[in-house]
């Protein structure tokens, strides 16, 4: 059987990852979620959020793919962008990775946080309260995605991939993702936050099964 991991986004709990860990079961596939620190410790957990870096993420993919070896790579937003990191430097080897609204390219409003890269303020979230681990997210955290964004090179990520991604996302820039992978899958729905695409709730049954139709055509092979 076919063995996945999971990874969630910037201040995402890691079970918003279950509706895709659910389908995957019914494909066969086996999987474990991951958990980025200051996203899931049940005490002290912002304490450990203001003090993420990017390195401190990548340790943590490293060592879940140690500790769960995978043959299929999952990731939304930020967890989709460490997956990447890690097969780019060798860190980690996949023999398929799925990414949704993978934060490789940012839109110019979503690095506003660096104007107060002098502190470490928790900025209060926008997001619905049922996608949120803190209740904000401390701008070392911003600092710490924007670090691993310019670490992203588009040309080493040579592992077969399916980019899904909405044209209209507000933080991620899906013209340069797409420029850069022409082939990304494009969803379009009307919910209040289009860069949550990663259950049917957010993007409704039509689009949530067309996203798993290319999930089957792509990973079908290593069934």
């Amino acid at each position: 059987m076919a063995h996945a991991v999971l990874l969630h986004g910037l201040n995402n709990p890691p079970d918003m990852m279950k509706p895709i860990q659910q389908r995957l079961d019914q494909l066969g596939i086996s999987s474990t979620l991951g958990q980025l620190t200051g996203h899931f410790e049940p005490l002290g957990r912002l304490d450990q959020f203001k003090r993420a870096s990017a390195e401190v993420w990548m340790n943590d993919v490293e060592r879940l793919c140690q500790q769960h070896p995978a043959d299929i790579f999952v990731g939304f937003s930020l967890g989709a962008l460490l997956g990447a990191l890690m097969a780019q430097e060798g860190r980690a080897q996949f023999k398929k990775m799925i990414f949704f609204a993978p934060a490789f390219y940012l839109r110019t409003w979503s690095y506003l946080p660096r104007a107060l890269s002098f502190t470490n303020i928790v900025l209060p979230s926008a997001m619905p309260k049922t996608t949120r681990a803190n209740e904000g997210t401390p701008i070392k955290a911003y600092l710490a995605l924007f670090d691993l964004v310019r670490q992203f090179e588009a040309s080493k990520l040579t592992t077969p991939h399916l980019i899904i991604a909405n044209p209209f996302d507000e933080l991620v820039d899906y013209q340069k993702t797409q420029a850069h992978f022409p082939d990304t899958v494009s969803i379009t729905h009307t919910p209040e936050v289009k860069h949550l695409i990663v259950a049917e709730k957010y993007v409704g049954p039509e689009n949530w099964e067309k996203i798993w139709r290319e999930i089957r055509k792509f990973v079908g092979t290593i069934q």
